[in-house]
């Protein structure tokens, strides 16, 4: 990938990978990418970041209600939506203790966590993207404040959102 190519078209950036990676994992690979892009970073740094995202970040690949479940999470929050864990399970066709219990075996997440890491994807996407405004950031994305943004995201992230948006802009 060449630095023309932008940040947007690596392959890990994609729906795909902000179902699998954590919050810390996506910043830090897009962080890498726009530093590769202004010229402070070396390619040879890019495998080791993708293995280290992979192995603490990854989330195992599920098939059957934890499977379901998650397509809908994504889905919901596509869609700017919230499902309650009834109605979660339904869409799933598992009960709603199974599919918890079985979520959390599967993927280390309760739904909840996963919502909330599907969240704060989006967040770092639209900081990625440029967007200024904190507080309606927080209020498109279901935060109840953005106070609660900025410690979720600091809590899973490591930096608070104004600080991941800096460093990216930054590069």
């Amino acid at each position: 990938m060449s630095a023309a190519d932008g940040v947007a078209d690596a392959p890990w950036t994609g729906d795909a990978a902000q179902r699998l990676l954590s919050p810390r994992a996506l910043y830090r690979l897009r962080l890498h990418w726009r530093r590769l892009e202004a010229g402070l970073d070396g390619v040879d740094a890019t495998p080791r970041l993708i293995a280290d995202a992979l192995a603490a970040g990854g989330l195992a690949h599920s098939e059957g209600a934890v499977g379901r479940a998650r397509r809908c999470l994504v889905a919901e929050a596509a869609e700017g939506r919230t499902l309650s864990l009834h109605e979660l399970a339904e869409a799933a066709s598992s009960s709603p203790f199974h599919l918890a219990r079985s979520f959390r075996r599967r993927t280390g997440l309760s739904p909840h966590q996963y919502r909330l890491h599907l969240r704060l994807a989006a967040a770092l996407a639209q900081l990625d993207a440029g967007e200024r405004d904190l507080a309606g950031l927080a209020h498109a994305l279901g935060f109840c404040s953005q106070s609660h943004l900025g410690a979720l995201f600091l809590r899973e992230v490591g930096v608070t959102p104004g600080e991941a948006r800096r460093a990216l802009h930054a590069a």
